[in-house]
């Protein structure tokens, strides 16, 4: 039996620049902290509304380096996978996407 390759990529922070979409809106601080909510905590409501708005993924700028990785990934013969944790809210927008 012949055996398929597949990669995955994450969309949000290698195929689309949502943190910089997001540090535009919130600020560069306490980058170091992987959940946007503890970045900002006296913000979390507006943080929240944030990330679940489709209106948030519509226009993010394309990671070149990602793309790149993911056309040498398909030329190679990979099966690409695309993952994210964004909100069942924006599924249609990130298919659109």
């Amino acid at each position: 039996m012949k055996q398929s390759k597949a990669i995955v990529f994450d969309i949000d922070g290698v195929l689309a620049a949502f943190e910089i979409s997001f540090c535009e809106k919130f600020g560069y601080l306490n980058r170091d902290y992987t959940n946007l909510a503890e970045r900002y905590p006296e913000q979390y409501d507006l943080v929240a509304e944030f990330i679940e708005s489709h209106h948030t993924y519509e226009d993010l700028e394309p990671i070149f380096g990602g793309f790149v990785l993911l056309g040498t990934a398909k030329e190679k013969g990979y099966k690409i996978i695309l993952m994210t944790s964004r909100t069942f809210g924006t599924k249609e927008v990130t298919a659109q996407w």
